[in-house]
């Protein structure tokens, strides 16, 4: 039982640990490796922002009812390359939700407009999936949680 206990605890922790390593490498992917190094001494708040945005700022949902027929449909999404934000490709809803369903989804790096007291709600495509997007009034609430 002590082992079995233990055990959890450990891929508990070590889950929460490479939840928040994989967050940084997407921070670091969006803000390119010398503005995330200044920003952790200058405003490390907002680096927790970001954070909580990666973890806690969105919902990939299945399109399962009429009333989702209301949302904005978008085809192609403008997506950062590179850490100054110079550098910009278009990628297709499917590729989105390929790559989230791979690991790979950095949604701070996609360029989806949001509302700061609003849920967003976008239907991806011919997907078959939703993305929500939380507020920033949210997120800065579960940031203050944190």
């Amino acid at each position: 039982m002590k082992t079995l206990l233990t055990t959890l605890v450990f891929l508990t922790l070590w889950n929460v640990n490479a939840q928040t390593l994989n967050n940084e490498q997407f921070i670091v992917e969006y803000l390119g490796q010398t503005h995330f190094s200044e920003l952790q001494n200058s405003n490390p708040s907002y680096l927790k922002f970001l954070d909580v945005r990666c973890s806690d700022g969105f919902k990939i949902l299945d399109f399962v009812d009429e009333k989702m027929s209301d949302f904005s449909v978008i085809n192609e999404i403008r997506v950062i390359t590179d850490g100054d934000k110079s550098q910009k490709q278009m990628v297709t809803a499917q590729q989105l939700v390929d790559d989230y369903a791979d690991g790979s989804f950095n949604f701070i790096k996609y360029q989806l407009q949001y509302d700061r007291s609003e849920i967003t709600y976008y239907v991806l495509g011919s997907t078959g999936k939703v993305i929500m997007i939380y507020p920033t009034e949210y997120i800065n609430k579960i940031q203050a949680e944190k």
